[in-house]
């Protein structure tokens, strides 16, 4: 959802950007050429990035899956000389799960 080519938890941001203003995605992250939003984005498959796809976001960052075109779960994506991996810190897990959480009841879940 950021475009660096991993799904982990850098992603989390920009993932409620895009189901709640997604025009305010595309200024942040959006770029036609590099990110295909409804081909990360809808995990539902109904053609949307919308709140039908939070449930699977979850699912595809904190289950063992993970598609083939992302870095499989658990390995190190290296990015502009750092290593990412998601969940290294308890703060990264508090932050997912306090987002989740908002995006339940902003959209009434």
């Amino acid at each position: 959802f950021n475009g660096d080519g991993c799904r982990n938890n850098y992603d989390i941001d920009a993932f409620v950007l895009a189901v709640t203003d997604v025009e305010v995605w595309w200024e942040c992250f959006g770029n036609p050429a590099i990110i295909d939003l409804i081909e990360i984005g809808d995990c539902s498959g109904d053609g949307y990035v919308n709140n039908f796809d939070i449930d699977c976001m979850v699912d595809l960052l904190v289950d063992t899956y993970c598609a083939d075109s992302f870095i499989p779960c658990g390995e190190v994506c290296e990015e502009e000389g750092e290593q990412a991996r998601y969940g290294d810190t308890p703060e990264d897990w508090d932050h997912f799960w306090s987002v989740v959480a908002w995006l339940h009841e902003y959209f009434e879940m």
